[in-house]
């Protein structure tokens, strides 16, 4: 299962789309609460194979208390920070909390996702992506 965590419906809904397209599980949030919540406080949702994450701002406390969890609970999982490329301390402090060396610039190019999503599911060697 991969998981999408982005606070456009649009963008949710075109990612999902796109990669359900390949054949893969997608679950869609909105808002980082109420998927830490999901995933850690209720544990509704199991942890997935792939997390893509949005941070549009250094100062979203939020975003970067939920991947310093979710690494804590799964650092195996590839977490793809969707950001702007050209914020470097963005991207610093993204590392740091654990995301993986997957930095997709918005706007996002969907053969680039889909490109990402192949190549972590063939690496990964896993049929539950």
């Amino acid at each position: 299962m991969i998981l999408v965590i982005h606070p456009s419906p649009t963008v949710r809904y075109v990612l999902r789309s796109q990669i359900e397209r390949e054949g893969h599980q997608v679950l869609c949030f909105g808002n980082p609460v109420v998927a830490w919540s999901a995933l850690f406080h209720t544990k509704m949702v199991p942890l997935p194979d792939i997390l893509f994450l949005t941070i549009a701002s250094t100062s979203q406390v939020t975003e970067y208390a939920l991947l310093r969890l979710f690494k804590a609970h799964g650092p195996q999982i590839p977490v793809v920070v969707m950001c702007p490329r050209d914020n470097a301390l963005l991207h610093l402090k993204a590392h740091l909390a654990g995301a993986t060396l997957f930095f997709l610039g918005e706007p996002m190019l969907l053969q680039q996702v889909i490109a990402l999503v192949r190549r972590i599911a063939t690496r990964s060697d896993t049929s539950t992506i």
